[in-house]
């Protein structure tokens, strides 16, 4: 069945067909890192005038130096913990997860580098180095603040004629160059550069958090700090997120030390835009702050970003705003479950792309005349 034909499979015929590929997938993965494992091992690649495995996956492979390093990583790895390739094989691990646990696992024998394997079962790479930094926790980072160097701009460098050439990298390039992709056996592949803030584990408990702030940021904190003496970078910078964080729940989530009205007090009649601060409080708690969204296998939606309040009784059709109508659910399933209320053709006009959402994205109602409308999260607040 070619790309135009799939426009053709049902819902449900469409995602049995991708689970089983998936599946086949994994398969043939394990069985590649497999292979990889045995010519690395009988160093075939030295017959194909390669000097190493890594440099044999990049130039008769075709593989990307991220795609050679994590199989040679995992590879290698297998020959160790031959538990490594079923694991990959059925989905239990996937091979960013096993580049982050190859050094620990060097260091096990087969017995607890089950056991640790065993621990990062269906982890997301981020919880796994939290898994591993709780088994080999680092120092802490001292606080500090420096400015970012600016990158040197250099003349292009001339040939043997005067010509300008713009092929050749500098001498600071070139070594920049050759550390990025480093052999497996010699350490751990780089993250390639990444201009996102960066959290990363020291131990289960303690992380490094790192990102590029502003002068005018650098300022802000530099008063804070004068405002609070004695106190370091970190705890600044946590007493500054706790209130901001403090003040945009109770505005949008109506949490509260000192609440004025009980649940028992909130207006939930029908017909009203809008829903009290009692009752989101209470369904804030209630659905611990998560997407309540659950599939026919039972496997609960894990969202907590996006949040919107859900009408199981839609607004538009006469449900009331009381806590029993309604529940937190993230944007993609409180518009699903639109669909279903109103129809998808309805619906689509209000759809948005998830890239170009940067507020709470609208709950989509209809007014009691029957025309759509959308209040957003804020507006009902």
């Amino acid at each position: 069945m070619n790309k135009t034909d799939l426009k053709l499979l049902e819902d449900g015929e469409l995602l049995v067909r991708l689970s089983k590929l998936v599946n086949q997938s994994r398969r043939v993965e394990s069985v590649f890192v497999a292979h990889i494992a045995e010519v690395d091992a009988r160093r075939l690649y030295a017959s194909q005038a390669s000097p190493s495995m890594y440099q044999y996956c990049i130039d008769a492979l075709h593989l990307s130096e991220a795609e050679a390093y994590l199989r040679i990583e995992a590879a290698r790895a297998s020959r160790r913990h031959p538990l490594i390739l079923t694991m990959l094989e059925d989905g239990r691990l996937h091979l960013s997860g096993i580049g982050v646990l190859a050094p620990q696992l060097k260091k096990l024998n087969r017995a607890d580098g089950e056991a640790l394997l065993a621990r990062a079962i269906h982890k997301t790479k981020r919880q796994i180095k939290v898994l591993v930094a709780g088994l080999a926790p680092k120092p802490d980072v001292p606080p500090s603040i420096r400015k970012v160097p600016e990158k040197r701009m250099e003349a292009p460098r001339k040939d043997a004629s005067g010509a300008a050439s713009e092929n050749h990298p500098s001498s600071e390039e070139a070594t920049t160059s050759g550390r990025s992709h480093p052999e497996p056996s010699n350490k751990p592949a780089p993250e390639s550069p990444d201009p996102r803030a960066k959290v990363e584990p020291l131990s289960a408990s303690r992380y490094i958090v790192q990102f590029t702030a502003s002068a005018e940021l650098r300022d802000k904190l530099e008063r804070l700090a004068a405002l609070m003496p004695g106190s370091d970078l970190a705890s600044r910078i946590d007493t500054a997120v706790s209130e901001k964080l403090e003040r945009l729940e109770a505005k949008r989530f109506g949490k509260t030390n000192k609440p004025r009205k009980s649940l028992e007090d909130a207006d939930t009649s029908p017909g009203v835009r809008g829903i009290s601060a009692p009752v989101r409080r209470f369904v804030w708690e209630r659905d611990g702050g998560k997407c309540t969204y659950v599939s026919r296998e039972g496997k609960r939606c894990p969202a907590r970003e996006s949040l919107e309040y859900h009408h199981d009784d839609p607004y538009g059709l006469g449900g009331d705003r009381s806590a029993t109508n309604i529940r937190l659910m993230c944007t993609c399933h409180n518009l699903y479950m639109a669909e279903m209320d109103y129809g998808k053709e309805t619906m689509d006009q209000y759809r948005r792309s998830a890239d170009s959402v940067r507020e709470p994205p609208p709950s989509f109602e209809l007014r009691p005349d029957g025309v759509p409308y959308s209040p957003s999260l804020r507006a009902a607040v």
